[in-house]
């Protein structure tokens, strides 16, 4: 390689916001806690850990009669569904703040390196290499990026847990729509079968009189 042609060499290795400049932007973009507040304040309360351990459905379980048992088991996976979820939406939200705060920084070190020298002399014409290079060393962006693949595999691992509650939510609601369809066509049997299996004509029934025609 020919003297002056090594762009990474001679772009400088403290390119990006210095560390006040880096504690702002850290702040600008930490929005997470204020939003969490303000809809904590609006009645909305991040959800709390369920009391009770996750139900595991069983066959035992899906096959038991009592419709109140069933109930039961229908909040209970519930609740943890809706743990989950909001669990899963919290982490998004870090999210959100920790690649705006890097993309702040990456714009920083790109607006540097493109900048003039500010003391008149010729800049080499930086590579694109070279300056992603240089935001990925960025001590602060190698730390965000740390804790987004963090929050990342996080996200992977609770989502199938959300998966398998969806499921297991619908499996129970099934369960108890049909208990309920059972129930409700055991009343209508014995309804029908009070009364003979067939209806009264006009006037049977009525102060012991026949039936017929009225004159």
């Amino acid at each position: 390689m020919t003297e002056g042609t090594d762009l990474t060499l001679r772009l400088p290795q403290a390119l990006g916001p210095g560390e006040m400049e880096e504690e702002l932007i850290t702040q600008s973009w930490n929005t997470f806690d204020d939003i969490e507040l303000e809809l904590t304040m609006m009645g909305f309360e991040p959800l709390e850990k369920p009391k009770h351990s996750r139900p595991q459905l069983t066959l035992e379980i899906l096959a038991t009669p009592n419709s109140r048992e069933y109930t039961e088991i229908y909040l209970k996976v519930e609740a943890w569904h809706n743990f989950a979820f909001n669990t899963m939406a919290r982490i998004k939200a870090i999210m959100i703040g920790l690649q705006n705060e890097q993309n702040d920084i990456a714009r920083s070190i790109r607006k540097e390196a493109a900048a003039p020298d500010p003391q008149g002399a010729k800049k080499p014409k930086a590579n694109k290499a070279s300056i992603e290079d240089l935001i990925e060393d960025h001590p602060r962006y190698r730390e965000l990026t740390f804790m987004m693949q963090q929050y990342d595999q996080k996200k992977i691992i609770l989502q199938s847990h959300v998966d398998s509650l969806d499921r297991d939510l619908k499996m129970v609601s099934r369960q108890v729509e049909i208990r309920r369809q059972d129930l409700d066509n055991g009343k209508r049997g014995g309804n029908i079968s009070g009364h003979g299996g067939r209806r009264p004509g006009y006037g049977q029934g009525f102060n012991g009189g026949g039936g017929g025609d009225p004159e």
